[in-house]
Order: C-alpha cells, then sequence, then structure tokens
C-alpha cells in the first residue's frame, strides 16, 4: 500500500496558517457540518466562517456540497483527509508494538511468579515421584524391623497423603497464577485496541 505525498502550497501554508481554520478542519474530520453548526461550534459569526471556508475551499482541503437543499456541507476533501488525519500505517504499528509489548510483559510476568519453569520440575511436584521415593526406601527396610517398620509405613503413607494433598493444591494455585497472568494480558491487550480504535474515531 503507497502512502500518498501531501505537497503543501502557498494557498495551503495561507490556509493552515490560521488557528480557527485548523479548528474547522479537525470538526470537519469528523462529520460533514453546515455553517451554522461549525458557527455555533467555534462560537464565530457565520460571516467569519464563511471567510474561513472560502480560504481552505480554494487550497482544495475541504469542498461544499450542494445536494439541493437550503443548507450546504461542508467536508474534508482527500488532501484535506491526509493532512488531519494520522497516518494509518503508523498507527497500526504502534499497535502492533504495543501489544506485542503486552504479551512479553505478560511472559516475564510469567516466569517471575513461577520459577520452577526456569529450573526444572521438582521432585515433590509430581504425586506419583512421591510414591515411588517412598516406597522405594520404607519398603527395603520392612524385613529387618517388620513391625517398627510397618507402623513407620504407615505413618509415612499418612504424611504422604497430606504431602501429596499440599502438592495438588500447589498446582492449583499454579494454574490461577497462570489464568490470572493471562487474563491481564488479554485486558491490557484489549485496552490497547479500545482505545485505539476510540481516539480514532473520536
Amino acid at each position: 500500500m503507497f502512502e500518498e505525498k501531501i505537497i503543501l502550497d502557498d494557498s495551503s501554508f495561507k490556509a493552515l496558517s490560521s488557528e480557527s481554520r485548523v479548528n474547522i478542519l479537525k470538526n470537519l474530520n469528523n462529520r460533514r457540518m453546515t455553517l451554522s453548526e461549525l458557527s455555533k461550534k467555534l462560537k464565530l459569526e457565520n460571516s467569519t466562517i464563511k471567510e474561513h471556508c472560502t480560504i481552505l475551499v480554494n487550497a482544495d482541503l475541504i469542498k461544499q456540497i450542494d445536494e439541493g437543499r437550503k443548507w450546504k456541507y461542508y467536508e474534508l476533501t482527500n488532501k484535506g483527509k491526509n493532512l488531519i488525519q494520522p497516518n494509518l500505517t503508523e498507527q497500526i504499528k504502534v499497535l502492533v508494538v504495543l501489544c506485542l509489548g503486552a504479551i512479553i510483559f505478560g511472559g516475564i510476568l510469567t516466569l517471575i511468579l513461577q520459577p520452577e519453569i526456569l529450573f526444572g520440575e521438582s521432585i515433590y511436584s509430581n504425586p506419583t515421584n512421591i510414591e515411588m521415593l517412598t516406597k522405594s526406601t520404607i519398603a527395603p527396610a520392612m524385613s529387618e524391623n517388620n513391625f517398627l517398620i510397618q507402623d513407620t509405613y504407615n505413618d509415612m503413607t499418612i504424611n504422604d497423603y497430606g504431602l501429596r494433598e499440599e502438592t495438588i493444591g500447589q498446582i492449583e494455585n499454579t494454574v490461577t497464577k497462570e489464568f490470572f497472568i493471562l487474563g491481564i494480558t488479554i485486558s491490557i491487550i484489549f485496552g490497547i485496541i479500545t482505545g485505539w480504535v476510540f481516539a480514532k474515531k473520536y
């Protein structure tokens, strides 16, 4: 997509040298308006608005729309739109950069809150590992003192279940953190896009 270059001649510079005429362009950027509407909006006399509009028409920044009605509308020409509106390509680039920044922020926040992602899974983070570790260290010793070791094994089994419940709780907390981070990231991206659309419209 090629960007249209704007060439400002003497009439364009003259048209843009007045703050009132610049304000007329800004108002017409929202929608087309009549002399009376511009006069009311800018709090200027109709004759003054008429004079400013004539200069803008001669500079090919606005045009008058005659629809056969008593009142006539003014609206921006393509030249006026390109002059008053920010470049769409640049806006999209900024939007993409902001969204990527939000995603990177969410990733960094995830790594900060979950360091095990960097250093690997702990042996105690998996209930299966806990069960295998308990059996491998306790079961062989039962042959030496069956009754004492059996009681110890039962106690360890109870503790094992408690540790397992605690581990499951930690996993649930981790999942909750992940959803929380994901929610924040999505909210930031949605806010950026909404703000961009709102700013472009108004």
